[in-house]
């Protein structure tokens, strides 16, 4: 039995393919490629993504702590300026929004 080297068999002979097969190889995931609001969403939907990453106040990098969190949220709910509670916990506006909206500290369950 011959083997032709022109056949299309091997990925590789066809060079448009193997682009192609590289490609697939090297592509983002999924969810690099949703818009902002439906990453936010599949972020929430499937929190242990990257188990390893440290949440909360176990990250060495965390400017707030839970209470301070909870703190925010209450004042927010009732109604509070984001802009006077952002300057009262030394943090920027859209980090208080975060907190206040729940997209940032989401693991923090809701107070009862």
């Amino acid at each position: 039995m011959q083997i032709d080297s022109t056949s299309t068999a091997n990925p590789m002979v066809d060079a448009g393919r193997g682009q192609e097969i590289m490609r697939m190889a090297f592509r983002p995931t999924p969810a690099r490629l949703l818009p902002p609001e439906e990453r936010r969403a599949y972020a929430l939907a499937y929190p242990d993504r990257n188990p390893s990453a440290a949440r909360g106040t176990g990250n060495s990098q965390a400017k707030m702590t839970e209470r301070k969190v909870y703190a925010i949220r209450r004042a927010a709910d009732a109604g509070a300026s984001l802009q006077h509670l952002a300057e009262a916990f030394a943090i920027s506006v859209r980090a208080c929004r975060h907190i206040a909206r729940r997209t940032s500290w989401a693991h923090l369950p809701e107070e009862n």
